[in-house]
């Protein structure tokens, strides 16, 4: 599913009370604004993707926002970017702090930490989810924060592919916001923004979109207009490179049918499962039940869980997984006991485009 405010790849833990993303130049905002009651405003924002052929590519965030009160300081003192290990690679470029007496404070890239994200901490051969933290230094009420945070994308998801999108803000301040996508222009690209054109420019073998938007409406009046979108939830701006929802089915059965394939341990437990059923159907609903209660639920929506389902007999041993997990091993269990089956993806609380095929729609 594609995350809200920012896309699949980068999230920026630094949301401020009234949220927080990317950004470059702009004048202060005089006391006397609109927006003096604000815990910050963003200044400007921008995010930048470029993609190779590979499916590899970068997400660069920059923001500049000023922070106007202990809340904002509060929001923005510490700043994060979650990120996959395996696929993924995470770097502060610059973290800056302007005081209202024109002094500065940088804050040295080789402040920022990695820590284990806490999904991984519950699931740790479940999950590469990493977290990268710099504190920043200095920051204090009318202070102007500027800083850079960098996503590699090192290994595609998908070979040869690539997708993403996001939502733009609806309950923050951003005085002026772009979002940049660049890409090579021998490569087939789905753009989706219905609601927002974008300026379209090709130069040296690459297409670049670029979107520019802001949100000029105070918080409480945006808390106020903002209502569940009927259906599930839907991204402003995204793109993919598959060309049908075809080629993602294919894709995801790529994945998911070889950790179904049943080993002797599999066998062994659907046999002591379905020892007292006694038709086909109580077979299956023994299986089922099992799977249900006995398998614990984790959610692991990122890392090397985000789509690829781990061995059903890992998943037997260790007695947790997430929903593609469960499918996984309930499959399993199925096939060694002569059933036929086939997993479908779905995204739940996603209002789906049908017109966009991608696996970013879905939270298996």
């Amino acid at each position: 599913m594609f995350p809200p405010a920012l896309a699949a790849l980068l999230f920026l833990a630094g949301q401020s009370a009234s949220a927080a993303k990317p950004a470059q130049g702009k004048p202060a905002v005089p006391s006397q604004s609109p927006y003096a009651a604000e815990a910050d405003v963003v200044e400007q924002s921008e995010i930048g993707f470029r993609y190779n052929d590979d499916g590899t590519g970068v997400e660069e965030a920059h923001l500049r926002v000023k922070v106007q009160n202990e809340a904002g300081v509060r929001a923005f003192s510490v700043l994060s970017a979650t990120y996959a290990s395996r696929t993924q690679s995470a770097q502060v470029e610059s973290v800056t702090v302007t005081h209202a007496d024109g002094t500065s404070t940088v804050t040295p890239a080789t402040d920022a930490m990695t820590q284990p994200a806490a999904v991984t901490q519950q699931a740790p051969l479940y999950s590469d989810l990493e977290v990268l933290q710099i504190p920043v230094r200095g920051l204090r009420p009318g202070d102007l924060l500027e800083y850079r945070i960098k996503i590699a994308q090192t290994r595609a998801e998908a070979p040869g592919e690539f997708w993403s999108g996001l939502a733009l803000p609806k309950d923050s301040v951003y005085l002026a916001e772009t979002v940049k996508l660049d890409v090579p222009a021998n490569k087939y690209v789905q753009v989706w923004s219905p609601g927002l054109k974008p300026a379209v420019a090709h130069s040296g073998g690459r297409i670049v979109y670029r979107w520019s938007s802001s949100q000029l409406s105070p918080t409480s009046e945006t808390g106020k207009q903002a209502t569940p979108a009927p259906g599930g939830s839907r991204p402003d701006i995204a793109w993919t490179s598959f060309r049908s929802w075809q080629q993602v089915g294919e894709w995801y059965r790529g994945l998911a049918a070889p950790q179904s394939v049943p080993n002797d341990a599999i066998r062994a437990q659907a046999n002591t499962i379905t020892q007292d059923a006694k038709t086909p159907e109580e077979q299956v609903k023994a299986i089922y039940a099992f799977v249900s209660t006995h398998i614990h639920y984790i959610g692991v929506d990122f890392g090397i869980g985000r789509f690829e389902p781990h061995p059903a007999a890992q998943v037997l041993a260790n007695q947790y997984g997430d929903c593609k997990d469960k499918d996984t091993l309930l499959e399993a269990l199925l096939h060694a006991k002569g059933f036929t089956t086939a997993p479908a993806i779905v995204g739940v609380g996603v209002d789906i485009i049908p017109d966009l095929p991608s696996p970013g729609q879905f939270n298996p």
